[in-house]
């Protein structure tokens, strides 16, 4: 086992034993392992995830996932909905018609 595979089950243990409950325990101890195992860089989430067994991976990964989960496609739909008014300028696209039309 390399050094970036042992402090990263290292930090993997901390988390399931709840000794990690936030990012920023989390993240002063990716920066305390990468110290003690002499890394050149700080451990990636995805690397720490990529070392954890799957039956830890559900419990891992809630504290290792930062962004949250996009639409599959990554566009979200948002409609605006206004009150229907008369177009101050006449007829247009966003409101055809008015409240007179049906």
């Amino acid at each position: 086992m390399n050094a970036i595979e042992s402090a990263s089950r290292e930090l993997i243990e901390q988390i399931l034993r709840k000794e990690i409950t936030s990012e920023q325990e989390l993240n002063a101890a990716k920066k305390a392992a990468s110290v003690r195992y002499k890394l050149s860089s700080i451990l990636s989430n995805s690397r720490i995830l990529a070392a954890a067994k799957d039956e830890e991976k559900p419990a891992v990964l809630e504290l290792l996932q930062l962004k949250p989960i996009r639409t599959l496609s990554g566009v979200a739909v948002v409609a605006a909905m206004t009150s229907p008014a008369p177009c101050p300028h006449g007829l247009c696209l966003p409101c055809p018609g008015g409240p007179s039309s049906k």
